[in-house]
């Protein structure tokens, strides 16, 4: 244990800003080492090939719990099942075996200077060791030794972060380009042609609808489904007693009945969906493909709750029959054929504009012309919805310009600027520092997952 730590009245760094650094977003992330029954006793998963002690999980664990006790504080339990710190745990293995892999060091001094300097342990006088024995005792529940080798990690982490991220920065252009996009306003003139407007005169006969799903069959073939029946298991005891069960061969629904737990059963799911009742993506568990009917899945660990689950059903993949889905069928010709038809007639308004008045090109062809709203991005407007291509569109156009066609939610539209409303230029120089700051803080972190992600990949 580090055993002398002395008192600096001038904090050098910012505490929370290691855990905003080393705590990254969560994104759900089946790893096989996480799922693995706890019957195992030795090993908690595998990473890079290699055993991973449940010792050195829990200390990981251990470490960004009390990350994010430092960083939410009383707000952690609202928020800890969106976290997913088990995953994070995981993470936080990986991010350290490649910096040791990379021989970063952290000395005893940085340690202690990175301690006595948290704003958590100070009092009037700077670094307060009875501040510090309590904090820990209470709050983080953490023995000081096991938080110095935490402080130690994060440390290392966050040399790992500022080696990955060192070239990363931000031009003034780029910091002009997002400031417009968040501050400007624009309005513009556009032709509408809905595929809605035409789809209300097509109706298609049985025959018709027949003669489609035979052309197009692919487009109404269901992927491989899923029935899956699981249980929630809240303790060790209740695992380790399910568990006694399953290996005597008692049916499922028997052994959770005997422990008074609750069965469930999802009904069919895909992988592009997520899992009814648990909500988690079908597809980034890496489980139900590899399942047999009957077999169980390695016990899941989410939230603080494991769930036992096995595989009660599977459909392959299968074309349906036509009479089953003849309503499904006759939509999607409806909604191909309408599409089709606004296309076309967008296209034809687009090449009269070529040699014509914007407005007159539009009454040639049975459309109108429409003003909007001042808009800015990322909003929506009546009449357009949601405004981000056409913000993107009508900035890159130059006065009296006319765009090409521009295609969302199923209508098709050609726009030209009507005005934009010019960026307050001194409120962007009273700004701009700030917005650098955080873009150049966004874009090292989006370089830093990215390294994250390939380590990911290594992983497993």
């Amino acid at each position: 244990m580090l055993k002398i730590l002395r008192n600096k009245k001038t904090a050098k760094k910012i505490w929370i800003g290691l855990a905003i650094i080393i705590i990254p977003a969560f994104a759900f992330w089946g790893f096989g080492g996480s799922m693995r029954s706890r019957e195992d006793n030795v090993t908690a998963g595998r990473l890079f090939g290699k055993n991973v002690s449940y010792q050195e999980y829990k200390e990981s664990l251990a470490a960004v719990k009390s990350l994010a006790l430092m960083q939410y504080g009383d707000n952690l339990p609202k928020l800890e099942k969106y976290l997913d710190l088990e995953a994070q745990a995981w993470e936080r293995i990986i991010l350290l075996y490649e910096a040791k892999k990379r021989n970063i060091e952290v000395s005893d001094k940085e340690v202690i200077e990175t301690i006595e300097n948290a704003p958590y342990f100070q009092d009037k006088s700077g670094f307060s060791d009875k501040v510090y024995t309590q904090t820990l005792r209470y709050v983080l529940g953490v023995q000081p030794r096991a938080f110095e080798e935490q402080t130690r990690q994060n440390i290392t982490l966050a040399k790992l972060y500022k080696q990955d991220t060192e070239g990363v920065s931000v031009s003034n252009q780029e910091i002009r380009d997002a400031y417009e996009k968040t501050n400007q306003e624009i309005s513009i003139f556009y032709i509408e042609s809905k595929s809605e407007d035409f789809a209300k005169n097509i109706k298609p006969t049985e025959n018709q609808a027949r003669e489609y799903f035979t052309k197009n069959t692919a487009l109404f073939k269901e992927p491989e489904s899923f029935n899956v029946e699981y249980a929630a298991i809240s303790s060790e005891s209740q695992n380790n007693a399910l568990v006694a069960l399953l290996t005597k061969k008692v049916p499922m629904a028997m052994a959770v009945k005997q422990l008074n737990l609750t069965l469930k059963e999802t009904g069919f799911f895909n992988l592009n969906s997520t899992v009814p009742g648990l909500g988690w993506p079908a597809e980034s568990t890496g489980l139900f493909t590899k399942l047999k009917v009957g077999e169980y899945a390695p016990l899941i660990q989410a939230n603080k709750i494991s769930y036992i689950i096995r595989l009660k059903e599977k459909r392959e993949a299968n074309i349906p029959e036509f009479i089953k889905i003849k309503e499904r069928v006759t939509k999607q010709m409806i909604q191909e054929k309408s599409a089709k038809l606004a296309e076309e007639k967008i296209n034809e308004c687009a090449n009269k504009i070529s040699s014509m008045d914007f407005n007159k090109a539009a009454k040639k062809c049975g459309l109108k012309v429409a003003t909007s709203l001042l808009f800015k991005t990322a909003s929506r407007t009546a009449g357009l919805g949601s405004t981000d291509i056409f913000w993107n569109t009508a900035k890159s156009l130059k006065t009296g310009q006319n765009s090409q066609v521009i295609h969302q939610d199923n209508s098709f539209y050609l726009i030209k600027v009507k005005s934009i409303t010019p960026v307050d230029e001194k409120k962007f120089l009273q700004e701009k520092s700030a917005l650098e700051e955080k873009m150049l803080s966004k874009k090292k972190q989006e370089k830093f997952n990215q390294l994250l992600n390939q380590l990911k990949q290594k992983a497993q």
